[in-house]
């Protein structure tokens, strides 16, 4: 039996390493629902407002920003868990690719904890109605969503250069990721929506969870 690449499979998944490849689709689904509520941005909110409006706005979606911000943390922990997989794919092409696709990953999880972590400083700026200091969060929130585009990229251009250099990935996954690494580029631009970000990563994360949870690894 041959897979899409045409080498060999070898190898299965076991439950614990399916798992773990599942925590990244669990990661991407909490994020693009459950965390997307705390999203500021979608409710009318600015730093550019005075700060007096700022606060009461923030104030009337405290409850929405404060669990928004919890299920996007438990949303980076449990991408932490899919590196592990991530790892144990790349490393069948280079470990040299492997070591970066996952220190990025790592480094897009971080600054996503601190994506959260500025969510519930926002929640307690409104609640002591500092309307400076919570259009400082804000800005913040805008330039952290815009430069979690630099390591989603690198993740994802580890994936495009194993799979087409060395042959790894099935041939729908790498033109996938290929795809994707273009809006992933425009949305690191200034023109670019910097939220456009958050959703492309959670996609390619969600899609290769799937794959490296179901398909097992191709022969090196």
């Amino acid at each position: 039996m041959t897979s899409g690449t045409g080498h060999p499979r070898t190898g299965r998944v076991g439950p614990a390493d399916r798992i773990a490849a599942l925590s990244g689709a669990a990661s991407a689904v909490i994020t693009l629902t459950i965390g997307s509520i705390g999203d500021v941005g979608g409710k009318g909110l600015d730093p550019t407002m005075a700060p007096e409006a700022l606060v009461d706005g923030l104030r009337e979606h405290g409850a929405a920003i404060s669990t928004g911000a919890s299920f996007t943390a438990l949303g980076a922990v449990l991408a932490v868990v899919f590196l592990g997989p991530l790892w144990n794919q790349l490393k069948r092409a280079s470990e040299g690719l492997a070591v970066v696709g996952v220190a990025c990953g790592v480094l897009w999880a971080t600054q996503t904890l601190q994506f959260a972590a500025e969510g519930v400083g926002l929640a307690s700026a409104a609640d002591l109605r500092d309307g400076v200091a919570a259009r400082s969060l804000m800005t913040a929130d805008y330039e952290v969503a815009r430069l979690l585009a630099v390591p989603s990229l690198i993740m994802v251009a580890t994936a495009v250069v194993a799979g087409f250099r060395y042959d790894l990935f099935p041939r729908w996954f790498r033109w996938f990721s290929l795809a994707l690494s273009v809006p992933v580029v425009i949305a690191f631009t200034p023109l670019g929506p910097a939220g456009l970000m958050g959703a492309l990563g959670a996609l390619w994360i969600l899609t290769a969870s799937v794959l490296f949870a179901f398909r097992p690894p191709d022969a090196p």
